[in-house]
């Protein structure tokens, strides 16, 4: 199971839309997030439309990454290692940022942590998953 977790965390830390965002902190995370969500976008400025792709391509992947592994594992191993449970009904990928950036302003101690890390906990804390469903 540790080993599992372990495959978890670095194909998480591998789906980064860009290379400097593999070691982005949450600092960085709430910034592209905070843009990419504001009324204007960040306008049409280049650092506004990179911020929206940031923050949405990074959490678009970790999001893609869980459900790829949460479904390895159940063919795998017929468990559900699931982190944390999406709705049926789904989720849209803003609703997923605002999320995001909801937990990193509720908890801005945190913000020096692994921006994967910090996404893992916010979704966790908004999609707890039954007992019967996690690892």
């Amino acid at each position: 199971m540790r080993l599992l977790l372990i495959v978890i965390v670095l194909f998480m830390t591998l789906t980064a839309a860009h290379a400097q965002t593999l070691h982005q902190t949450g600092i960085q995370l709430l910034k592209n997030c905070e843009i990419a969500l504001s009324p204007q976008r960040g306008g049409t400025s280049r650092e506004g439309t990179e911020a929206f792709f940031m923050c949405a391509a990074y959490i678009n992947g970790l999001d893609d990454m869980h459900s790829f592994v949460r479904g390895w594992s159940i063919v795998r191993s017929q468990r559900d290692f699931a982190v944390y449970c999406l709705p049926q009904t789904g989720v849209s990928l803003e609703h997923l940022m605002r999320t995001v950036v909801l937990f990193l302003r509720a908890n801005p101690q945190r913000l020096n942590e692994p921006a994967r890390v910090l996404f893992v906990s916010a979704m966790r804390a908004a999609y707890p998953c039954q007992t019967s469903e996690r690892y």
